[in-house]
């Protein structure tokens, strides 16, 4: 039992550490571009301005597409998970 716990356990840090970057770097994205427009507004051209939005909502639409994915494998059966048709 505590194998299979320890097992489960190093399985969670692995896929948390491994899903972190694909959340920190569309994150990141639509932080700059808020900060951008909001700390240069008077001075950016709307054009310009309209590119840091659309960044802003591609990053936010691949958050809400790795969201989707993690659900759905959340919900797969664990054999499913590991490679075996159930």
């Amino acid at each position: 039992m505590a194998e299979r716990i320890d097992q489960r356990t190093r399985y969670l840090r692995d896929f948390a550490t491994a899903m972190s970057p694909e959340f920190k770097t569309p994150l990141t994205g639509i932080r700059g571009a808020i900060e951008l427009p909001r700390d240069h507004d008077a001075d950016m051209p709307s054009d310009e301005r309209r590119h840091f939005l659309d960044n802003a909502n591609g990053d936010a639409e691949r958050l809400s597409w790795l969201v989707q994915r993690l659900l759905d494998f959340a919900r797969q059966p664990v054999e499913l998970r590991r490679g075996r048709a159930v």
